[in-house]
């Protein structure tokens, strides 16, 4: 013997009817439709099971998205980080290009300074203090240096 369930018409003066619990079953996974014994058709909707299922997929997916969403943001970052170090280190190298030309001085490793003059003459030794590079930068040039310095201008103009 086969267990029923009472179902409710849809139509209010219809009432309700008996119905194989398998075909129950049946119907509500497939969504087809059905009629009560006086012919008004009907079907079931979804149940509070299913649609809590599919609420729990759209929010696995929106997770998935917002997790994508983040992972890109944080590659991006990175790029961005980067991208501002290599500016930095160009801005650097400008500087003390322009540090070079203006006072014969040039930085060539942090905190590290030799100098350079315009007649290729290069110091060899690294000062840990920009005055004592160009301390020795001033003996050069009065010492051994084949330029006369002393009618040189050097003018920087540095704009951003």
């Amino acid at each position: 013997m086969s267990n029923t369930t009472r179902i409710t018409c849809v139509a209010d003066s219809c009432g309700t009817f008996p119905m194989d619990d398998a075909l129950v079953q049946k119907l509500k996974r497939t969504g087809q439709t059905f009629t009560c014994p006086a012919g008004h058709e009907q079907h079931f909707t979804e149940s509070t099971e299913q649609k809590l299922r599919e609420r729990i997929e759209e929010l696995e997916a929106e997770v998935e998205r917002y997790k994508s969403k983040y992972r890109n943001s944080r590659e991006s970052r990175g790029t961005l980080y980067d991208e501002l170090l290599a500016e930095k280190d160009r801005r650097k190298f400008a500087e003390s290009r322009l540090l070079d030309y203006a006072t014969g001085v040039i930085e060539v490793a942090d905190g590290q300074y030799k100098w350079s003059c315009a007649c290729d003459a290069r110091g060899q030794k690294a000062f840990e203090d920009v005055e004592a590079c160009q301390e020795a930068l001033d003996r050069h040039q009065r010492r051994s240096c084949s330029l006369d310095h002393d009618d040189q201008e050097v003018t920087v103009h540095v704009e951003e």
